[in-house]
This record gives structure tokens, sequence and C-alpha cells, in this order.
């Protein structure tokens, strides 16, 4: 049986109460019987509400567990050098979560051994219920025993909350002490940093200089350079002019067919010039100075009147003809020798260009003046139409005649080996560059005079071999424009192709050339200022 002095205040209180208004003697003692019958469900129901808030102190505390983890992992995450930092904090905070648990056990424990202790004196006081005196007596020792221990105990959690506040002040100053001579070995890094950054823009300013001393002494060479051509180009052309001269008379009193004052002898620069010559190796004869722009124009035209009929002739006509056809090679040589024949035909007229993207690769290596462009490009497009109007004119001539696909060209189904519009892009570009870059090196200075037209036109019939399955060979956009506008709209709608992919590849070589001869551009164009001058 409890005590009286075990019991919780507020029972003691009421057996007190109840006992001294029910007095002494047997009343009183069947009171306190009742009341000994009725403590133990309500000690019972107080234990089960005590574990009860100890159960969710358990939870609150496991949560707030998981939780600073979480905070603590979040933090360890986001900036290595303030993690340590939060761990430390983060100890400290557990430390004191742990001894205040310590504190709420202990305390809990305390209550629990209070009430024991209640319970136990209530049975004495039962017991010894005549000593009514001696019961007050012991509850007021219990009070002030339980008052002390309460004073005992705030005295010794503000003793150890006064170690903790200690302890982290310690820490605190530590850690301040840390972070100074942290911010002081990065400021020692940030230091070293900049002098290595200082020294690395000297170096970078260093070579800079150097290669400006470097690029300016190439400049100076290229410009004596272009100065020594500019003196060999006035020479040349003071040699030309005396001997222009002294032929005068005799070129008064000759003239030539269709053609007006014009001598073979008479170019745009000396015999040995660059600009003297067209990009098939012809060199360009002059009137004046200029050839007149109508039969420049002229001898395009028929050039690539004469290109068209003949290649993609062989390839209507010829190519497929019973028993006799002459193949994938017939067609090849057959594009090959009209530009090879048309170069020495009308080569020293015009250029002999035959293609737009010819003209605009030669543009952009700097070997055509732009104003020309549309006038060349105009009369091969013509010239590729009217060739293949009077080729249809004579294969229609032909009993149960089909024209199917009359040498146009196509990609995808409109391929003769049904290659895709991928494949057929780059086999065009490709062709185109490398066709340029064997007109501009063999016109280049050094080659042989004369003989262009050759490497020119092998080069052609080459180019036919490879790209003959893949697109029926294009390299051309004027030849591809004819025989599409008489094979049928699907060949008109993918003409496209065949104009841009030549053109970029001519351009695309145009450039590499002009980056590759830099000494003939620049001859070329001290060559036109000497001529504008004189």
């Amino acid at each position: 049986m409890p005590r009286v002095d075990q019991l919780p205040d507020s029972l003691k209180d009421l057996i007190y109460r109840n006992g001294q208004e029910v007095g002494s003697g047997r009343d009183f003692d069947q009171h306190i019987e009742r009341l000994i019958r009725n403590i133990d469900p309500i000690l019972a129901q107080a234990e089960g509400r005590q574990a009860e808030a100890a159960r969710l102190a358990e939870e609150e505390r496991q949560q707030a567990e998981a939780a600073r983890r979480a905070e603590e992992e979040r933090q360890q995450a986001e900036a290595a050098l303030r993690a340590e930092e939060e761990h430390q904090q983060a100890e400290a905070a557990r430390r004191a979560e742990e001894e205040r648990q310590q504190a709420e056990a202990a305390r809990l424990a305390e209550e629990e051994r209070q009430q024991a202790e209640a319970a136990r004196l209530a049975e004495e006081e039962r017991q010894q219920a005549e000593a009514t005196r001696r019961a007050e007596e012991e509850r007021q020792q219990a009070e002030a025993t339980r008052r002390a221990e309460e004073e005992r105990q705030q005295a010794e959690a503000t003793r150890r909350a006064e170690e903790e506040r200690q302890r982290a002040e310690a820490e605190r100053r530590a850690e301040e002490k840390r972070q100074r001579a942290e911010a002081a070995r990065r400021a020692e890094e940030e230091r070293q940093h900049a002098e290595a950054a200082r020294r690395a823009e000297e170096e970078r300013q260093h070579a800079e200089a150097a290669r400006r001393a470097e690029e300016e002494r190439q400049q100076t060479e290229a410009a004596q350079r272009v100065e020594e051509e500019r003196q060999q180009v006035e020479a040349a052309l003071r040699v030309e002019d005396e001997r222009q001269q002294a032929e005068e008379a005799r070129r008064k009193s000759e003239e030539e067919d269709g053609v007006g004052e014009v001598r073979p002898e008479a170019f745009t620069e000396n015999e040995d010039s660059e600009a003297a010559r067209g990009p098939n190796g012809t060199r360009i004869r002059a009137e004046g100075g200029t050839m007149d722009m109508t039969r420049r124009a002229s001898a395009e035209f028929f050039g690539t009147f004469w290109l068209t009929f003949g290649g993609c002739g062989s390839a209507v006509l010829a190519a497929g003809f019973p028993n006799l056809g002459i193949g994938f090679l017939g067609v090849a040589l057959a594009f090959g020798l009209t530009v090879l024949t048309m170069a020495y035909a009308v080569g020293h007229v015009s250029g002999g260009h035959f293609n737009p993207a010819v003209t605009m690769g030669l543009w952009a290596g700097g070997r055509f003046k732009a104003q020309d462009v549309l006038p060349y490009i105009l009369a091969q497009v013509i010239g590729g139409i009217v060739a293949a109007m009077m080729l249809w004119l004579v294969a229609s001539g032909e009993p149960g005649w089909i024209a199917g696909r009359f040498a146009a060209n196509g990609y995808g189904d409109l391929s003769p080996g049904k290659y895709s519009l991928g494949s057929c892009l780059i086999a065009e570009l490709l062709a185109a560059f490398f066709f340029l870059f064997v007109i501009i090196g063999s016109t280049s200075k050094g080659a042989a005079v004369g003989f262009a037209g050759i490497p020119i036109g092998l080069c052609l019939t080459l180019i036919h071999l490879v790209t003959i399955p893949v697109t029926n060979t294009s390299v051309n956009p004027a030849r591809s424009t004819g025989p599409a506008l008489f094979a049928g709209s699907e060949y008109i709608g993918q003409l496209w192709l065949f104009w841009l992919a030549p053109i970029i590849g001519a351009v695309l070589a145009g450039l590499y050339t002009r980056w590759l001869y830099p000494s003939e551009t620049e001859a070329t164009m001290v060559m036109e200022e000497g001529r504008r001058a004189a």
C-alpha cells in the first residue's frame, strides 16, 4: 500500500480535506478505505497518460531528429565549407537534446518515484489514521523534500545549461579562429592566383607583341613583294606599249572579220600575266584593254550550248543505242570533249566558263569581276535551254521515242541509283569543288600556258564517271536547267539542288584558292590598278 507522502499533491489534499470533514474513528477509516480502493485506477490512468505522453514525446523527438538529419544533409550538400560548422552546431544541438531528454527522463522517473512514494505514504497513513498530526508533519516534510529536490534539479539544470553555454562559446571562438585562418589562407591563395594571372597576362602580352611584330614583318614583306610585282607589271606594260606603238601603222590597215580592230597579239596584260588568261588557260584578246561583253556573252552561249547538246545528246541518243551504245564511259568522255574543244575554240574570247558555278567560283577567287557575273550566267542558262530544245527536236524524230529522263538530274526516286538527297548533295558539292580547283590550279602562274583545257576536260570526264549513277552528274546549273524543262515537273521541282550544291562547292574552291595563291590575287589587283592608271 502506498504511503500518503508518495501520492500526488492533489490526492493528498483530497485525503486530508475529506479526513478533516469526516473526522476520526471508524468513519475516517472507512473513508480512507474507499479512497485506497479508488486510488489504483486513478494511478493506472495517470501512468497510462504518462506513458502516452512519453511515447508522444519520443515520436516528436524522433521526428525532430529526422528533420535535423535531413537539414544537416541539405546543408552539407550546399557548401563544403559551411558543412563543418553546421555539423558542429548540429552535434551541440544533439547533445543538448540528449541532455534535455535525460533530464526529462529523470524528471519522469522522479515523478513516478514520487507517485509510488505517495501511494506508500497513503497506505501508511491509512494504517496510521489515528496519527493525523504525524501524517501532516510527514506531508509537510515530503513537500519540503520535493521542493528541495526541485530546487536542486533546477540548480543542476542551470549549472548544466551554463556549462553548455560555456562550451558553445568556446566552440564558437574556436570556429571563429578557424574561419579567420581559413580566410587568411584564401586571401593568400587569391593573391597567388592574382600573381599567376598577372604573369600569364604579361606572357600573353609579350606573345601578342611578338605576333604583331611578326605580322608587321610579314605585311612589310608582302608589301615589298607587291611593290616588286607592280614594278614588273609596269615594266611589262611599258614594253607592251612600245611594241604596240611600233606596230601602229600595220594594225590600222588590218581588220578581222566580225571582230573589228583586234589583233591576236593584244591581251589585257603581258603574255605571262595570270590576268591575261581565261580559266581554261587561253589568253583573252581585248579591244583597248576590255573585251566587248556582247562577244564574250555569245562565246559563253555557244560554249554552254555545245556542252549541253554534246554531253546530254550522247546520253539521250547514243548511250543506249542497241548493241553499240557508248554507256557511262562514252557519256563521260563526251562531256569532257565538249569542254576541251570549246575551251580552245572560244576560251580566248570569254575565258571558257560555260558554267554558272565556274563563274561564281572565279568571282569568289578574285579572278572575275562582279559586274560581269550576271551577263555570263544569263548567256550560259540561255545556251543550255536552247541546246536542250534542239536535242528534243532531234530525239523526237525517232519513231516511238519517249522522252523519259532526257538526261536530267535528280535525287531520291529520280536518281539513277535511287540515292538520297544527302548523298546527292555531297556528291555534287565535292565534284564542283574539285572541278573549280583543277580549273584554277591548271591556269595559275607556273602552269603550262595553252594546255589547261586538257586537264579540265579530263577532270570533267572523271567527275561524270563517278557521279552519273548518283545524280546523272550536273556540276553545272545551266546544263541541268535545260533538260529539266523538257523532262517534266518532277525534275523541275528538284532543280534547286543542282543550282545550290555546284555553286556552293565552286565558291568554296574559289575562296580556298584565293588563300592558296595569295600572290597571284595581289598581282592581278596591281595589274588592274596599273591598267586604269595607264
